[in-house]
């Protein structure tokens, strides 16, 4: 009995220094279950913007080398869809379009040494290389994404304009105040043609690589043909054609073709 009695003595004891502690651990849980609940949205909404500032980047950088005179309007175009914008749970547009939510900048250098690019210090090479616009540098694009829901940004319906404050009261309405900021660098004048007529352009304002032979061929062919027509009219044969480069014009040569 006496056994008994100090074992019940003993858990009666436990249960009172216990008491409380199963409430105390549901409301940190409670606590814990809201801040993944107001985190994984806000998280999820910053990571597709990220995603959309790294295509910007991307679009401001190849729009540059081929020659877009705009920056700001690739950079806006991943975000052209509402939906790409976010609102928060205040209804308020996460991200606006004008300079205060977007921002671009491009750089083009080019310091690499002539023995680096193709040819290296050879005249010749050299002067292909500025007939050709190729190793023309390198285009580093840079986009700013500033997404200012919560602190005044407007979803664009009536009297529907933030007054939420910073600190907290941002975080709950899901605003997002740190800037995204994405860079990326890619080779300008590689020589790629965006169609068969431009590579047909590129190639004959080149007077090393085309121009001068073909200048001098012409001359020749001319010369040629005028004193060989009068023997020419009799068979009806067709006058030369000088253009050596539109009759080939969407043509592809036969060991260029994959059989497959």
């Amino acid at each position: 009995m006496r056994v008994q009695e100090t074992a019940l003595v003993k858990a009666a004891f436990i249960a009172s220094r216990a008491k409380g502690q199963s409430l105390t651990e549901a409301l940190i849980g409670m606590v814990a279950l809201a801040g993944l609940f107001v985190l994984i949205p806000v998280l999820g909404r910053y990571q597709d913007l990220s995603l959309q500032s790294m295509h910007a980047a991307s679009g401001v950088a190849f729009a540059t080398v081929r020659g877009a005179p705009d920056p700001a309007r690739a950079t806006a175009y991943p975000f052209q869809n509402a939906n790409q914008r976010w609102t928060d749970r205040g209804g308020r547009a996460m991200l606006t379009l004008d300079g205060s939510g977007l921002g671009a900048s491009v750089t083009v250098a080019n310091d690499a040494s002539a023995n680096w690019q193709i040819g290296g210090q050879n005249a010749h090479a050299r002067q292909l290389r500025q007939d050709w616009g190729l190793d023309a540098g390198i285009v580093t694009a840079r986009v700013r994404v500033a997404p200012v829901a919560g602190t005044g940004a407007s979803s664009g319906k009536p009297g529907n304009t933030s007054t939420s404050s910073n600190g907290l009261g941002t975080l709950w309405t899901g605003g997002i105040t740190p800037p995204i900021h994405r860079r990326i660098a890619i080779l300008a004048g590689v020589g790629h043609a965006g169609s068969d007529s431009a590579a047909q352009t590129t190639m004959a304002s080149s007077r090393l690589a085309w121009s001068a032979n073909a200048t001098q061929s012409v001359q020749t062919g001319r010369s040629a043909t005028s004193a060989l027509q009068p023997l020419d009219a009799g068979w009806q044969r067709p006058a030369p054609n000088f253009d050596w480069l539109s009759p080939w014009l969407g043509l592809v040569p036969a060991n260029a073709v994959d059989a497959r």
